[in-house]
């Protein structure tokens, strides 16, 4: 569909905003591979093709397995890749990714408080938010935010 907005002209300063509390998030402490399974898995919901891509190839840069990525979308089946913590992770992320199915549960929101601490969890939803925020933008818009689409396409069909 040809005509769509260009996000970051046309909402500038809403654009900055998201990088900055991306750039907030990437330097909290959080771990880079949990950061990469919850980018990846939040993209994958969100059928965001190129966010999907993107944050892939950035988690294996950053030595995640890519076995463990080719089994993200059954993780429930395959729990021997992930730990219980990343197990958790991924539960709460799906949960609030897809809040309006039935919120945050009670049994997720306390089990990510009573295993990683408020802080934590706190940064957890964050991260959440934000890349669903990423991905409604770039799904909405039909267009790659980041330029990284063109540069995967080159990078495996030349």
């Amino acid at each position: 569909m040809a005509g769509r907005l260009h996000f970051d002209r046309f909402i500038e300063k809403s654009y900055t905003v998201l990088s900055q509390l991306d750039l907030l998030i990437s330097n909290s402490g959080m771990n880079k591979l949990e950061l990469g399974l919850i980018k990846i898995r939040t993209s994958q919901i969100n059928n965001c093709d190129f966010c999907t891509a993107m944050h892939t190839h950035d988690a294996i840069h950053h030595g995640e397995d890519p076995q463990r990525i080719s089994i993200l979308n059954t993780w429930r089946d395959g729990k021997k890749w992930f730990s219980s913590e990343e197990q958790l992770i991924l539960a709460l992320l799906e949960e609030v990714t897809t809040i309006s199915d039935r919120g945050l549960s009670s049994e997720i929101y306390n089990a990510a408080v009573d295993t990683f601490g408020k802080e934590k969890t706190c940064k957890l939803i964050m991260a959440v938010a934000n890349v669903n925020g990423w991905n409604r933008i770039a799904v909405a818009a039909k267009t790659d935010l980041f330029g990284f689409s063109e540069t995967i396409t080159n990078k495996y069909y030349e």
